[in-house]
């Protein structure tokens, strides 16, 4: 599996570097159109992942959402992913459960297969103190 580059192409993220969030849309049709052009030239058949970043710090909690604002958050971005015509969604360094659950809404909404990959403390628990087996569950 191939996945975009776009672990912070996200509306929070847009705005902070001065963009309009719709520039989301721009970014993941080109982002896949790279990956298209590379299966293209190698000539072999492969998985795209439309990668995804959590909405603040991957490494430290520093402000939590509720499942359904996290849901409304990662919509765009996972939707702007799928019409491009990515097979998977890849949700990466997530710290706490919340956002968790609402980007797998975002991702079911859209029909897309997705994974879900949490930030661990060197005790195995998430950043915001939740354990791993409750984040799974």
């Amino acid at each position: 599996m191939f996945d975009t580059p776009t672990w912070r192409a996200s509306n929070d993220w847009f705005l902070k570097l001065g963009y309009k969030p719709e520039i989301v849309t721009q970014v993941a049709k080109e982002a896949v159109a790279v990956l298209k052009r590379v299966q293209e030239q190698v000539g072999v058949n492969m998985i795209i992942g439309g990668q995804i970043g959590p909405r603040g710090d991957g490494y430290a909690v520093d402000g939590m959402m509720s499942a359904k604002e996290a849901a409304d958050y990662h919509l765009p971005t996972v939707r702007a992913l799928v019409d491009e015509g990515v097979n998977a969604i890849n949700v990466l360094t997530l710290n706490y459960l919340e956002e968790a659950q609402g980007a797998a809404s975002a991702c079911s909404q859209c029909d897309i297969p997705y994974s879900l990959v949490f930030t661990l403390e060197t005790d195995g628990t998430l950043p915001s103190g939740q354990s791993l087996e409750d984040a799974i569950r």
